[in-house]
């Protein structure tokens, strides 16, 4: 029974090990989204025509360069 057990606690550690990045980027694409539609629901139409918002690959990107040009 201890054998069986480690073998599904090595198996379950592999598959969430292997996932673990996506459900990061998951939850933080889920974050960004969020706080990009409150913070456009504050806009006028006219407001939100002439500001596009960048998607999260977009942002995740440019954060990345800033945070790289800023520890230089």
């Amino acid at each position: 029974m201890t054998f069986t057990r480690m073998m599904i606690m090595a198996i379950f550690m592999l598959i969430t090990g292997c996932t673990a990045q996506n459900i990061r980027e998951g939850i933080y694409l889920g974050v960004y989204e969020g706080a990009r539609i409150e913070n456009r629901r504050e806009m006028t139409p006219a407001e939100r025509a002439n500001k596009p918002d960048p998607d999260y690959h977009q942002y995740s990107t440019d954060r990345k360069e800033r945070i790289e040009n800023e520890t230089r």
